[in-house]
């Protein structure tokens, strides 16, 4: 099986590969055997050329591919390419390895067989269905049909989560050979078949190894021959003139015919993560596997997400739906977890103390609202919690601090920078339609988006629409008709954490505008209707600066909600007339701006209701009996001057006193916070 090479704390093995210690550093195949090329001449400049020669022989490759991987050993090495210790470019010559590098020529290391975890990090929940799915897929492969299926799903939902549980279910009783490979994204063109040629060699490096590697030599000789860090050199010089001359079927038609060799002694489930990344030769491999006929006892299993696909003829999505129509193929499409696993979720993670149990699962609620099921948000949601005292765990029980608001949750700055490179992936022209309509709202008709961006509303609706069907970013919803005539698409946000990502890019002063624009729009295109979205007005005309319309349309949606009148335009002119810095000529602005509703007394009418504790925490007062406070009336059905009403209400009476001390006029005082 040829030498093992030491350097440093590396070691470099002919079949397991590149070791730190007893750590795996993971590289894949060719950049394996470029190291293994150039430690095998320490000191040495070993040409592009030659390079070229030995890990890519009988195949065209630009310099990018030897690029990217000297890029990668020095990741994996952790060497500075501008003060390198192990691998150093000579210019317009080569690559020289630095290293003092000790080759042993004894028997190598003994084999360590793979393991695969025994659970994934959490519990897992609400995916019972899929497992089963998945499971009972496994076992007609294992009965000699063979199959793919494809898992997909957006980012994070939880696609590898499900194969790890699936993989370490089937490893503690069966004796499949299992191996996983991922697609990485490139910046350039990528190598032909990666992760297939991961997987090979991990499957090399298990118990059992030289069963695969014989099925390799015989059925398969042209993969072989492009994994140099398998076998000695006159081994692979024999079958780089064996092989010389091959073309792309031969090795689509070589792998296939290996596979079904090597699962006669064992079934060997596949899995390719990732594949919305992968080469299009990958793609034409498991499209052609899949049509073969015989028989064989093998399980593919590929990942992917809808978002990240961009010619959908030449992807994962294409392959599934042309085999899926001849019944070659099967597909698990994950939803987000429900509110009822999110709740297990937390009760399991965070087993609470005695008593604890309702404030945890009004947090679980909480948490499904803020994240909408994302399992990747969940996660990092409650460990932001965590790491900011808010979750604190005693002797293995959890307690929660303090009533847990939405807004305080926030956007933890992994989910962040996660939600971040996703839209750092799509064009400039559906980066900025998103952040035109994350203005707009949730939900918001492509009108409306129009307007704010001056584009065409067809173009609008064709860019939206295209990223709908992609699963990316936003959902397609119902025809939307405006009073003046005008139709166009709503649209939906899956996430709420995606609009408030999308929010934050868009500077101060182009909000303000955008604000503008849209409320204006809406205003004339309901005109006399205005009413039916006076709540969506004033919110614009507030975040617009323009507060006298903003009160006006408050005032109208507190009077069109017959069951709570005024709650939200109450609450609202609260906020905007308290809201720092507050001074006496200010202050007294707006509350002429505000023009209370009352007009016997001068009082603010508000409803009773959870959003009164809410006002306050936003204005930045504290609730002492001197600043903002509240009154119940006398008669649950007037206000305090008598005046009639059909329900309960609270009159807050704010008199401006000297100084920045608000204060009351009336008896039966209660703190606001109260």
């Amino acid at each position: 099986m040829g030498s093992f090479i030491r350097f440093g704390r590396y070691c470099l093995h002919p079949t397991q590969g590149l070791t730190r210690g007893t750590a795996e550093v993971r590289v894949t195949p060719k950049s394996l055997a470029v190291l293994r090329t150039l430690a095998e001449r320490p000191g040495q400049v070993v040409t592009k050329e030659e390079l070229f020669r030995i890990v890519w022989p009988d195949t065209a490759v630009s310099d990018a591919a030897l690029t990217s991987c000297i890029m990668e050993l020095r990741q994996a090495l952790q060497d500075d390419a501008r003060r390198p210790r192990y691998i150093e470019t000579v210019h317009r010559r080569g690559f020289r390895f630095l290293a003092r590098s000790v080759v042993d020529l004894s028997s190598p290391l003994q084999q360590r067989p793979q393991r695969w975890p025994a659970g994934v990090s959490g519990p897992f929940v609400g995916r019972d269905s899929a497992l089963q799915q998945i499971s009972e897929i496994h076992a007609m492969a294992a009965e000699g049909l063979r199959q793919v299926v494809f898992v997909t799903g957006e980012a994070g939902i939880g696609k590898t989560s499900l194969v790890d549980t699936f993989l370490a279910g089937i490893a503690d009783r069966d004796s499949s050979r299992i191996c996983q490979a991922d697609c990485v994204e490139h910046c350039g063109a990528s190598e032909a078949y990666q992760p297939l040629f991961d997987a090979l060699t991990r499957l090399c490096r298990q118990a059992g190894g030289e069963y695969v590697l014989a099925a390799l030599r015989r059925y398969a000789p042209t993969w072989l021959a492009q994994l140099p860090g398998l076998q000695t050199e006159a081994e692979l010089r024999a079958l780089q003139r064996r092989t010389a001359g091959a073309t792309p079927e031969r090795m689509v038609r070589e792998l296939t015919d290996a596979l079904d060799a090597m699962s006669v002694q064992r079934p060997i489930v596949l899995c390719l993560e990732d594949l919305h990344w992968s080469d299009p030769s990958t793609l034409d491999w498991i499209a052609y596997f899949a049509r073969r006929p015989e028989r064989a006892r093998v399980l593919v299993i590929g990942t992917y997400r809808h978002e990240e696909l961009t010619d959908t003829r030449r992807s994962p999505h294409g392959i599934f739906t042309d085999l899926s129509v001849k019944g070659l193929c099967s597909r698990i499409a994950l939803a987000p977890l429900d509110e009822t696993a999110v709740i297990e979720y937390v009760r399991r993670r965070f087993p609470p103390t005695e008593g604890a149990d309702a404030s945890l699962e009004r947090l679980a609620r909480v948490a499904y609202q803020h994240t909408d099921g994302n399992a990747l948000f969940l996660v990092n949601v409650f460990n932001d919690l965590f790491v900011r005292g808010l979750l604190v765990c005693q002797d293995r029980v959890w307690t929660i601090q303090d009533d847990v608001d939405p807004e305080l949750l926030g956007i933890p700055l992994d989910v962040r920078r996660t939600i971040d490179r996703q839209l750092d992936r799509l064009n400039d022209a559906e980066r900025r339609l998103l952040e035109v309509a994350s203005i707009a709202g949730a939900t918001f008709p492509a009108a409306s988006v129009s307007v704010a961006s001056g584009g065409p509303i067809d173009d609008v609706e064709a860019t939206l629409g295209a990223l709908a069907r992609r699963n990316a970013f936003v959902r397609e919803g119902q025809a939307v008709t405006w009073p003046d005539g005008t139709v166009s698409t709503a649209f939906h946000f899956l996430h709420a954490l995606y609009r408030e990502v999308l929010v934050a890019r868009v500077a101060a002063g182009q909000r303000v505008g955008l604000h503008r624009l849209i409320g204006l729009r809406l205003e004339a295109a309901f005109g006399e209707r205005a009413a039916e979205i006076a709540g969506e007005l004033a919110v614009h005309f507030e975040q617009a600066g323009d507060a006298e319309r903003a009160m006006v349309y408050f005032q109208r949606a507190g009077e069109a909600d017959r069951e709570w009148p005024r709650a939200a335009g109450a609450a609202a002119m609260f906020r905007h007339v308290t809201r720092p810095p507050v001074t006496c000529a200010n202050a007294s602005k707006r509350l002429r701006i505000c023009s209370p509703r009352c007009g016997v007394c001068g009082s603010f009418i508000f409803s009773m209701g959870h959003w009164t504790r809410r006002a306050t925490s936003r204005t930045g007062f504290s609730a002492s009996p001197n600043n903002h406070v509240i009154r119940r009336s006398s008669s649950r059905r007037t206000t305090p001057c008598g005046r009639p009403r059909g329900r309960p209400v609270i009159c807050a009476w704010c008199t401006l006193m000297r100084g920045r001390e608000w204060n009351c006029t009336r008896r039966n005082e209660m703190p606001l916070s109260r």
